[in-house]
């Protein structure tokens, strides 16, 4: 499973609805961003996965929680507000270099928690 995210420095719903689009197609989480001028937010929804394959998020639900939160450690400010959760979440007001570096640390924590998963599953 390879997660991407989708950027951008303006929210659009036109962009968010092909977005999610190509996600269900790709049966895999939608995680956007949108950066304004100083702070940025990004937002991940698990809508986009068929039910049939989304036992990975509920199974891998504490080491998402636990690396999602010791990632944003690195990133937060005082302004920053934020629910981490395993199959939604959101984090707003981080600063706008980071944004990028968070999604990515989200996909790769989401693609980690499936890769998990996987091989328990086998195992």
């Amino acid at each position: 499973m390879e997660i991407s995210f989708l950027e951008q420095f303006k929210s659009s719903k036109d962009n968010e609805s092909k977005w999610f689009h190509i996600c269900t197609s790709k049966n895999i989480p939608m995680v956007k961003t949108e950066r304004r001028c100083e702070f940025g937010d990004v937002d991940w929804d698990y809508i986009t996965v068929d039910p049939k394959d989304d036992a990975f998020l509920f199974e891998e639900q504490e080491f998402i929680i636990s690396e999602l939160q010791d990632l944003l450690n690195f990133y937060t400010v005082p302004k920053t507000i934020q629910h981490i959760g395993a199959r939604t979440g959101y984090v707003k007001n981080l600063p706008v270099e980071y944004v990028s570096a968070f999604a990515q640390d989200v996909c790769n924590t989401l693609m980690s928690a499936y890769t998990r998963y996987e091989r328990l599953k086998s195992s």
